[in-house]
């Protein structure tokens, strides 16, 4: 006899237990679920706040050019415009243009990522490559010295469009 109650007082508080975790079960999986809904909107408020910070940078990037090319048109508009500075002002707009044209062809190549491809690159022929593609765009009549110090045999590793583009983005930032 004291072997069944005993028994049954086991089962009857193994019972209790089991139907305590169970409980415990259900309560876990529904705080963990609204854990997941919280970290969730997190990232979501997260990715609003760097469009916003991203829209507020381009909007930046745009105005400027265009208020440039804005002034360049005003100034070209007057009737007493000599030939030469209708020349320097439609250069100046064509830069803009292409700084505008630079500006979304960046936003979309940001848009659409790449896949690097790492390799050892020989550091001259990038910074060389660089210079071209930036030196038709400085301004009519500014001077730019550009003293490259590179030696020959200095190599790097990554991807070497990427890294023409950014020595290209250094390059033009210093033009401007």
């Amino acid at each position: 006899f004291l072997v069944c109650a005993t028994s049954v007082i086991l089962l009857q508080r193994f019972a209790a237990t089991a139907t305590g975790l169970a409980e415990q079960t259900v309560a876990l999986e529904a705080a963990t679920l609204a854990l997941e809904r919280t970290r969730q909107e997190q990232v979501r408020k997260g990715q609003l706040a760097a469009l916003g910070e991203l829209s507020a940078s381009v909007a930046h990037e745009v105005r400027n050019p265009l208020a440039i090319m804005k002034n360049a048109i005003s100034g070209m508009r007057r009737s007493t415009l000599e030939a030469g500075d209708r020349t320097t002002l439609l250069t100046i707009v064509f830069e803009e243009t292409d700084r505008l044209s630079r500006l979304v062809r960046d936003l979309l190549a940001f848009a659409r990522p790449r896949r690097e491809t790492l390799s050892t690159t020989q550091l001259r022929p990038l910074v060389e490559a660089a210079l071209a593609s930036v030196t038709g765009s400085k301004r009519a009549g500014a001077a730019v010295a550009i003293d490259v110090r590179v030696p020959n045999a200095l190599a790097v590793s990554g991807d070497p469009e990427l890294l023409r583009l950014a020595i290209s983005n250094v390059i033009e930032n210093a033009v401007h």
